[in-house]
């Protein structure tokens, strides 16, 4: 699988493992066509073992690490850079499906609950019982959500 981050003047692309030479020569040494102007490349090859899988230890105290620098510069240099972006199409699927769909139900019931029930006598015991019962779910996604603030 290749994966290609264009910098400034510089693109990087990541692998799985070591591509043969007609992999190489299509993706990065693409076939000259007429109105290409030859100059000079500098090919560098970077290989960081065990940091392509997220299950292995040394990558996840790489990640970890990662985490928690605050210094940003360190976010200019292009392997790290690529390091992020090659897994970041799996991490923004993850965050959308355990973060923004929850927080987006959780939102959608607030409101409806604020709006509808907030203004209303509550009179008959199954208005009030649907209301305890939006409570209720409201309660379980902002615990869901805490939990996922302290891990």
């Amino acid at each position: 699988m290749l994966v290609e981050q264009y910098f400034s003047d510089k693109t990087v692309v990541s692998m799985e493992m070591w591509p043969d030479e007609t992999v190489l020569k299509s993706t990065i040494l693409r076939p000259q066509r007429e109105n290409d102007i030859e100059e000079d490349i500098n090919l560098t090859i970077i290989d960081l073992p065990e940091i392509h899988a997220f299950k292995n230890a040394y990558s996840h105290e790489y990640y970890t690490k990662l985490g928690r620098i605050t210094n940003l510069d360190l976010f200019e240099n292009p392997v790290i850079r690529a390091t992020i972006d090659r897994r970041w199409p799996l991490i923004q699927y993850y965050t959308s499906l355990f973060l923004l769909v929850p927080f987006v139900i959780y939102l959608s019931v607030f409101l409806a609950f604020s709006n509808a029930y907030n203004f209303l006598l509550l009179t008959s015991e199954n208005e009030k019982n649907s209301s305890f019962a939006i409570i209720i779910v409201l309660f379980i996604f902002s615990c869901y959500f805490l939990l996922i603030e302290i891990y």
